[in-house]
């Protein structure tokens, strides 16, 4: 009994160390075959486990197809061009009117748009006069502005009702004046034609519809007109390429 005793006590400190070892290894390591299955299927096979591997490749496919789309519409986007600035009417008015400061005004357009014929400048408008209506929201052409007539020296103004049809007829355009007698000018440089100028015929002698125009001429030429215009209708003849 005591042999047996003994035996078993010596067989018990020989395998003490391995026990030991054994139970130093982590749990996965001792664990049986059933173990492992089960701690395997948790973690990779489970229905938790594959919602959530699905829920992140959904994610991933969401910045994936947006990174894409940024890419693409980016590609595609042309940087904005600059804008020229450019000289506008502010509201309209009649012709032969001088246009003032707030008259006009600056606005913007494409770059794309040719801009070499149109005004840039308020100081290039401001004080000039416009032998045409303009009309708001135009942008001015450069061509269409001249500048304030004055009187000459030596010459006089003076108004002067015509029998013929000046809604053609631009402030300074040299124009020759006639009656039925003689060339009463041939110089005489329009100054101010009325905004609400109408055309009407030769045979209308209603003084209501006869506006005057002003115009600057020599003071011998003024002396004939005055003379002339209560006796005679006077008609104006633009001069060839004058503006």
């Amino acid at each position: 009994m005591s042999k047996f005793t003994h035996s078993t006590n010596r067989s018990h400190r020989q395998s003490s160390p391995a026990a030991q070892r054994r139970d130093a290894l982590p749990a996965s390591a001792n664990a049986q075959p059933r173990t492992i299955s089960v701690w395997f299927y948790q973690h990779f096979l489970s229905s938790a486990h594959k919602r959530l591997h699905a829920h992140r490749c959904f994610l991933a496919g969401i910045c994936i197809a947006l990174g894409c789309a940024f890419i693409l519409i980016s590609s595609f986007i042309v940087p904005p061009k600059s804008a020229h600035h450019v000289v506008m009417m502010a509201r309209s008015i009649p012709r032969g009117t001088v246009i003032q400061t707030r008259d006009v005004r600056m606005a913007d357009v494409p770059s794309s748009l040719d801009i070499t014929t149109l005004v840039v400048s308020a100081n290039d408008v401001v004080g000039k006069m416009s032998p045409v209506r303009l009309s708001k929201g135009l942008l001015i052409p450069k061509t269409v502005l001249h500048d304030v007539p004055v009187v000459p020296k030596g010459y006089t103004s003076l108004d002067i009702s015509l029998a013929s049809s000046f809604t053609s007829m631009h402030v300074g355009e040299r124009i020759s004046l006639l009656s039925a007698q003689a060339t009463l000018s041939s110089s005489a440089l329009v100054l101010h034609i009325p905004s609400h100028a109408q055309s009407h015929a030769l045979w209308e002698i209603n003084e209501e519809r006869n506006t005057a125009i002003t115009v600057a001429l020599p003071a011998q030429d003024a002396l004939r007109i005055v003379e002339a215009q209560s006796t005679s209708p006077i008609i104006a003849v633009p001069h060839e390429g004058t503006s």
